[in-house]
């Protein structure tokens, strides 16, 4: 099940359409890590995080951890609110994970033989609010919603 769970999350590749982290993140994100770990061992070598060949920058390794972070947050808290409903937690956390990603069923109550129809209204709509940004990703909401007058 947290294989599943894992690759809902993840959910994609460069360029899918999905709403999840996609494949490309985690690959940069997983590479940063063992960067920073091999600067712990030996901090004065000079370890470039490579993706096809092409060195990228500190800056997109930091973007890939803060979109990773943002989205796993996102998730916690929708999840939270779905179980603050009575969801216990195995359909709370994977309705959350299959809203976000927009990957269809998740397990428990939102199982592939069952559906979000006995759902409240006010979890219905949160999660299509969490369908929303997933799929027009997290930074285009989040900026929409800065340029609103008031959320400064």
């Amino acid at each position: 099940m947290a294989v599943l769970i894992i690759c809902s999350l993840v959910c994609g590749c460069s360029g899918s359409t999905s709403g999840g982290i996609k494949i490309d993140r985690a690959i940069l994100a997983a590479k940063g890590v063992h960067r920073k770990v091999k600067l712990t061992v030996d901090p004065h070598t000079i370890h470039l995080v490579r993706i096809d060949g092409k060195a990228k920058s500190e800056e997109q390794v930091n973007d890939a951890f803060g979109y990773i972070s943002c989205y796993l947050s996102i998730v916690v808290i929708f999840a939270a609110v779905n179980i603050a409903f009575n969801l216990d937690f195995t359909t709370g956390l994977t309705a959350s994970v299959a809203c976000i990603g927009n990957v269809g069923p998740g397990f428990g109550d939102v199982g592939s033989m069952s559906n979000y129809a006995d759902f409240p209204a006010i979890l219905k709509i949160t999660g299509m609010l969490e369908m929303l940004i997933g799929r027009l990703e997290i930074f285009p909401v989040l900026y929409l919603l800065q340029s609103i007058k008031g959320i400064r």
